[in-house]
């Protein structure tokens, strides 16, 4: 584990004091242009969902606080454990989660992280009821970030063909 010095502590706290964190980033962040217009999509989306929601790669589960009151549980899932994570899993593992659990799955930003899609794709498949909501971003025009996981970027072209294979109803591509 790096060491961060005093100054950096004191950098970092005044960074996130002025511009904001994750996802209550400012206008003068330097991920805000990047973000602002998918924040403002999932906030709207998020609250007209209900039921057991399962977030896949929830980090601190930044998002959890945009669903509304008829969320009856909010599950968090990550590859890497941490604080506000529920469940650690192996990259291709499998989730140890009932098929059909839940009603709505959200993967925000984690895609590009995953090595082998199709495994994650399969175990969301398997545990989103029939019927259910997938909730899936990915950035396009991005710079690099977790490396060395930082696998992929996304094209209109890239998500219709990945999403072929599933059932489904809508795809809302922005910004391509």
């Amino acid at each position: 584990m790096t060491s961060v010095s005093t100054l950096g502590r004191t950098y970092k706290k005044l960074y996130e004091t002025l511009c904001g964190q994750h996802p209550h980033q400012r206008p003068w962040h330097f991920q805000w242009l990047a973000v602002a217009p998918l924040h403002r999509e999932l906030r709207r989306i998020f609250r007209g969902l209900a039921g057991r929601v399962l977030d896949v790669g929830c980090g601190d589960k930044p998002y959890r606080h945009w669903f509304s009151k008829n969320v009856s549980q909010y599950i968090g899932l990550d590859v890497v454990d941490g604080p506000e994570v529920d469940m650690v899993v192996e990259p291709m593992g499998h989730w140890e989660i009932s098929g059909q659990a839940f009603d709505v799955v959200i993967a925000t930003q984690v895609l590009e992280h995953v090595e082998n899609l199709n495994h994650t794709l399969s175990e969301i498949t398997r545990v989103l009821r029939p019927g259910g909501t997938v909730i899936l971003s990915f950035p396009f025009l991005y710079n690099e970030h977790g490396a060395p996981y930082d696998f992929r970027r996304f094209t209109r072209h890239s998500v219709e063909n990945l999403l072929s294979g599933y059932d489904v109803q809508s795809v809302a591509i922005q910004g391509g």
